[in-house]
């Protein structure tokens, strides 16, 4: 039965809620991210130029043990990592409505289909974007830099004999998982998402892998259905799994500067200097991030940026360790890395071999991402309404649970042309609160 309205307003107010409801049932990210709502009015906040900051505290490493009887408790002020979010960011997709349409209503809604999934669509590329590829606020220059706010740095990994990555399978989803436990992070709504080629992988693998337990642990419904975007329904290694398309990975640099597209490494030490722990409290002295300064013998520039993923290992063998570059000194040489093995256990200087080991950027599938809800902040709020007598109309649809606000603008009528136009927005930040919260699943 066809649905009938009242008024524009009622169908648009429809409009409003439905297309909200398909972005969030069709993009994952939407629903894997930690909408700041307590400590802003999302109605209020965000005027014109202003920022706010979301700060939590840092930690204070392990309780203190004193003498019951005749201790002394010292006790430290709060220290907290402060990240600013400004609303930088804007998805709009809008349509036309003629007037010579037959049946304007059904347009508007066919319409209204797809451009909230456009919308959607434009949510999950930022999301990957300036959560997981973002590195602008490493320092490149001087001392004591201090990482907290960060894409991820640590990294999983499987490679064959040949030393070539492997698909995924549920030996890099416990490692992922592992190496999160590790960092002491929450085991509460982890979240694993991979790009569709990977995932395929991952299922493709099921029935011999996991046997007769994959139907007690949803794998017959992965074999009916398979994983789609959007959906948690598949629990593994302590993740909520889901697909998205947006995720890629990287393409291999040919040529680091000299021709070549490995390096060997002359020399390599523990950074004690530069990179520092920024989530911890001041109370422990400086803590070092975990980096190491390899020496390339290289005779041009270092054609690297930072946030490149490098390998590190032999040419004929499995990678020793993979790493994210986080400086580059091209007058000596320098890159520096924080070194995970395929466990993704962070490893020293001593554990990498100068006389096999080589540098290159190799060629990776898919980036897959592992994380903790907490490790993406989002925020969201109304646009504001259009005034009276401006010949248009507006709609803010918030979600309060997640913190999102769907805007949906309507009018403008254009005599000459007969045709007014709708348009689907939402108003939002995105971006990574803590490095440590999230890993980077490597697969071939």
């Amino acid at each position: 039965m066809p649905l009938t309205y009242t008024s524009d307003q009622d169908l648009y107010n429809d409009l409003a809620g439905r297309a909200a409801g398909q972005m969030i049932c069709h993009t994952g990210f939407t629903r894997a991210v930690a909408a700041d709502v307590s400590d802003y009015n999302p109605n209020s906040g965000y005027e014109i130029g202003s920022k706010i900051t979301i700060s939590r505290p840092k930690n204070p490493g392990p309780a203190q043990k004193v003498d019951p009887r005749s201790g002394s408790a010292v006790f430290y002020d709060t220290e907290t990592v402060d990240t600013t979010v400004k609303l930088t960011e804007m998805a709009v997709c809008g349509f036309n409505q003629f007037s010579v349409d037959a049946n304007p209503g059904k347009y508007v809604r066919m319409n209204s289909q797809t451009s909230s999934d456009s919308v959607g669509w434009r949510f999950e590329i930022d999301a990957v974007q300036l959560c997981f590829e973002n590195y602008t606020n490493i320092p490149t220059i001087g001392t004591d830099a201090r990482i907290a706010d960060l894409s991820p740095l640590q990294i999983v990994f499987s490679e064959s004999q040949a030393g070539t990555l492997q698909p995924l399978t549920n030996r890099q989803l416990a490692w992922a998982n592992a190496t999160l436990t590790r960092s002491n992070v929450s085991p509460m709504d982890r979240f694993f998402f991979g790009s569709s080629t990977a995932m395929g992988d991952w299922a493709e693998s099921l029935p011999s892998a996991e046997g007769q337990t994959s139907v007690v642990a949803g794998g017959g419904q992965i074999l009916i259905a398979g994983v789609q975007p959007g959906s948690f329904s598949i629990p593994r290694h302590g993740f909520r799994m889901s697909i998205a398309n947006t995720i890629t990975g990287q393409d291999e640099i040919a040529d680091l500067g000299d021709g070549n597209s490995s390096e060997d490494i002359t020399e390599v030490v523990n950074d004690t200097i530069i990179f520092l722990d920024g989530e911890q409290h001041s109370a422990q002295g400086n803590i070092l991030l975990g980096a190491v300064r390899l020496t390339l013998g290289i005779a041009g520039g270092i054609l690297l940026a930072i946030g490149d993923i490098v390998r590190v290992g032999p040419s004929n063998g499995p990678a020793t360790a993979y790493g994210v570059v986080l400086r580059v000194d091209n007058a000596n040489k320098y890159v520096w890395i924080v070194p995970y093995n395929s466990k993704g256990e962070k490893l020293v200087a001593a554990q990498i071999k100068i006389a096999s080991d080589l540098v290159s950027v190799p060629a990776i599938a898919s980036k897959n991402v592992a994380y903790q809800k907490e490790f993406m902040m989002f925020g969201s709020r109304p646009l504001h309404m259009p005034p009276q007598g401006s010949g248009a109309m507006g709609i803010a649809f918030p979600d309060t649970k997640r913190g999102l606000v769907f805007n949906l603008l309507w009018g403008a009528y254009s005599m000459e042309r007969f045709k007014s136009a709708a348009s689907f927005s939402i108003l939002y930040t995105l971006l990574p609160t803590a490095h440590q919260k999230a890993v980077f699943v490597l697969t071939g």
